[in-house]
């Protein structure tokens, strides 16, 4: 009788185990960060193209 109730005492315990270790994995993939879809990458306010172009060409001068 006391060896059955180890063996239950050690499967409960691997069960409980297993468990906690399944709940650990979930909350990490839950709480992971994620890549920004496409469509909520916000770009900064940027000048118009003419802007880079004076400013590459004044450079160049230089």
């Amino acid at each position: 009788m006391p060896d059955d109730l180890a063996v239950r005492v050690r499967a409960l315990r691997r069960a409980r185990r297993d468990a906690q270790t399944r709940a650990s994995r979930v909350r990490r993939v839950l709480l992971a960060p994620t890549a920004p879809s496409a469509t909520s990458v916000h770009f900064p306010n940027t000048a118009p193209a003419e802007t880079y172009l004076q400013t590459s060409t004044s450079l160049q001068r230089n």
